[in-house]
């Protein structure tokens, strides 16, 4: 190649490129060099709102020709986004909802009110039509085995009607969409049919101020009905024979809605082809209904006042033995109770005049028969009783009358045994147990007693005094009758001891026996010991004797040398007086003689 060709500072031939085949890094180097860094970053920024509002200018069109071609992906696709916005509204201001639904709330109230109490006064006129008759009766029998409402039934059996013929009429145009017809009736002009009912509503509207939305809805002509249910789009009549009963217009509301639902597309958009509601036929079928009854000489049976009165009287009849066997009931039943409560016995009872008498025995401290009745249902003043006075041998009675009438100290428990025995048992003073004998021996509702397990208070502290005063002794001096100073202690102690004995004796009546015996040492003849033991027993005696202790209490006796063990270890113990108690009828359990 002729290299001298090419211009200065060129590319050679081969060095030409195709931008589309060029390295990525020399494309971004080349917008850089020409748009420069901050230009790009701004376009990129502004790509979403570019984008925007290049939808925001199509997207109206664009949802009214997808309506138009009754595409539904699109309202489908919208329902969660409106649902979520109306929510979202309602937990951000209320009343913005509220006051746009107020103008429609006020007038559907209104007419659903109006309704219920309409049908609420038909179901009663036709109730108190045939409550007195004597079919009532039956149905009220039915009604109870049923489990319905008398109501109800009333309803289902003196109902008759027939729907001969149900139209749907287009409400903006009035024209007839479609019409079905009973067999057993014969047809009249459909068209004539809706533009009367259509005349009919405008003249209500125009000459008495109805208020929008308003309509008729019930037109009587002899025994003709004509029932109007009234739609947004569209208007439902029935043509009726007879009394038709309120769960008709139920049918008919739903009829209408259903036909809304299936044809809202072509009944907003009608304008005369009645071909799309040829199959609405279906819904308008199921509006035909029809009741007969038939009547036996086709004359209507009437109650006569004989009737009347004698249903009355079976029923106030019926009323009375059922409350009659219902109190008898009542009264066996408190009856079989008094009998089974311990403490009462029941001689006599019987039922004269609508009122019960009753007679027998009550035990003091069995539950009051008054207290009993008033647990029932039966009236105090039906209900004459009159009880005698008696001692129950229940076991729990007699343990209980005999609690009371003992009234044990602390420590003495009182149990009866299933052979009406009383045993009693514990530690208690002899002046409560000489009462609770001579108590006992009236024996009322016992077989026997046992008192061997009762202690005497008193006779036990006795033997304890007996015992100590009789460890003791009281020394004398060498050859004398005088008693050691050291002994005065022990001299006092004994006073008080046996002025206690004495004294506690006496109070439970017990004789008491208190020798002073003398004894002597070893030391001297058995004539001078002798009457040197004599001498020691009459000078514990002067000692002793004091106002609690009377002289003729005590008796002194000369033993001489004495002849105990510890006298020969230890000589003082033999000069001593020992003092001896002797009570015959002393011990911790007493005779019942006692």
């Amino acid at each position: 190649m002729d290299t001298a060709a090419i211009p200065h500072g060129a590319s050679p031939p081969e060095a030409k490129r195709n931008p589309a085949t060029s390295n990525p890094d020399e494309l971004a180097e080349l917008r850089r060099l020409l748009l420069g860094g901050d230009l790009e970053t701004i376009l990129q920024d502004a790509q979403p709102a570019l984008e925007a509002q290049a939808v925001s200018e199509v997207l109206a069109e664009a949802i009214a020709q997808s309506h138009a071609q009754s595409q539904k992906q699109l309202t489908q696709a919208a329902v969660p986004t409106v649902e979520t916005a109306i929510q979202t509204s309602v937990e951000t201001n209320i009343n913005i909802l509220s006051e746009a639904l107020f103008p429609i709330i006020g007038p559907a109230t209104r007419k659903s009110v109006a309704a219920a109490i309409r049908n609420l006064t038909q179901s009663l006129n036709q109730g108190l039509e045939h409550s007195l008759s004597p079919q009532s009766f039956k149905w009220r029998w039915e009604a109870r085995r049923t489990g319905r409402s008398f109501a109800e039934v009333v309803l289902l059996r003196t109902l008759v009607y027939q729907v001969e013929q149900v139209l749907l009429i287009h409400k903006e145009t009035g024209l007839l969409l479609q019409q079905v017809v009973s067999e057993q009736t014969q047809s009249q002009d459909p068209d004539l049919v809706s533009a009367m009912l259509t005349a009919i509503q405008d003249f209500v509207q125009d000459s008495f101020n109805v208020q929008s939305g308003g309509s008729l809805d019930t037109l009587e002509v002899g025994e003709m009905n004509i029932w109007i249910e009234a739609g947004p789009q569209a208007v439902l009549a029935c043509v009726i024979r007879g009394t038709a009963p309120q769960e008709l217009r139920g049918q008919l509301q739903t009829t209408l809605e259903q036909i809304h639902r299936a044809y809202a597309a072509p009944l907003k958009g009608f304008e005369g082809d009645q071909a799309p509601f040829k199959s609405s036929q279906t819904y308008l079928q199921d509006c035909l209904k029809a009741q007969f009854k038939t009547q036996g000489n086709g004359e209507k049976q009437r109650p006569t006042k004989l009737l009347m009165a004698l249903g009355c009287l079976t029923l106030l009849l019926g009323a009375w033995l059922g409350l009659k066997i219902q109190t008898g009931h009542r009264w066996q039943n408190y009856v079989s109770q008094l009998e089974q409560e311990p403490g009462l016995v029941v001689i006599q009872q019987q039922r004269q005049g609508g009122k019960f008498k009753l007679s027998g025995l009550q035990d003091p401290l069995a539950r009051s028969p008054e207290a009993l009745l008033a647990q029932t249902k039966l009236q105090p003043e039906q209900v004459t009783m009159q009880w005698e006075p008696y001692l129950s041998l229940d076991q729990a009675f007699t343990l209980k009358r005999w609690q009371t009438r003992l009234a044990p100290p602390d420590g003495v428990t009182l149990r009866l045994d299933a052979n009406q025995v009383l045993h009693i048992s514990g530690t208690a003073p002899e002046a409560w147990i000489s009462l609770s004998q001579r108590l006992l021996h009236r024996g009322e509702g016992l077989q026997d007693w046992n008192t061997e397990g009762l202690i005497s208070q008193d006779r036990q502290q006795l033997l304890a005094l007996k015992d100590r005063i009789e460890q003791r002794s009281i020394l004398f001096l060498p050859g004398s009758s005088k008693i050691e100073p050291s002994q005065q202690g022990t001299l006092q102690a004994q006073q008080q001891d046996l002025a206690e004995f004495l004294q506690t004796a006496q109070a439970i009546d017990l004789a008491v026996y208190i020798t002073l015996a003398g004894y002597s040492d070893p030391t001297g003849n058995d004539q001078e010991n002798h009457k040197l033991s004599q001498a020691r027993a009459t000078a514990v005696e002067q000692a002793l004797v004091q106002p609690g202790i009377p002289a003729q209490a005590i008796a002194t006796q000369a033993r001489g040398v004495s002849s105990s063990p510890t006298s020969a270890d230890l000589p003082s113990a033999a000069r001593r007086v020992s003092i001896t108690i002797e009570a015959p009828q002393l011990q911790i359990v007493p005779s019942p003689a006692s």
